[in-house]
């Protein structure tokens, strides 16, 4: 009774098509890794030089602050501009509500047969299935 699990097949044909969907058919041009891996190392070191600044700023704020609201009021108010800032980014960097149909060349009908099939045979599968339509449904 040594049935083989039809979980790896469903595995398989998603990850494939994931793959299908989103891969391009273009090769990279030549230099590209390299532009890549310095446009990487450029953006890292520009990031670390923006948040040396933001310590800098912050800290001059504090010693500033310190003789004016003393020594439990100046840590309140760089606490509270270090938050106003973290609230500012995340507003500005919020991914956009618009969701991209899925690719008509999908084969969902042997999906949905597929996942029928091993929710069938495993209720743990079922489990895992209300996870995944619950995180692919961004609730």
């Amino acid at each position: 009774m040594n049935n083989p699990s039809p979980l790896p097949k469903l595995i398989s044909l998603a990850v494939s098509q994931a793959l299908a969907a989103h891969t391009p058919n273009v090769s990279p041009q030549p230099g590209f890794l390299a532009k890549l891996g310095l446009s990487l190392v450029a953006t890292l070191v520009a990031a670390l030089c923006v948040i040396a600044a933001l310590a800098c700023t912050m800290a001059a704020l504090w010693c500033f602050l310190l003789p004016h609201i003393g020594p439990v009021g100046a840590p309140l108010i760089v606490a509270a501009v270090l938050l106003l800032i973290a609230i500012i980014t995340l507003v500005a960097l919020r991914p956009h509500q618009a969701k991209a149909a899925p690719p008509a060349a999908l084969p969902v009908d042997a999906l949905v047969d597929e996942a029928l099939v091993v929710f069938k045979k495993n209720k743990t599968a079922w489990l895992l299935g209300a996870v995944l339509a619950g995180l692919a449904s961004g609730l």
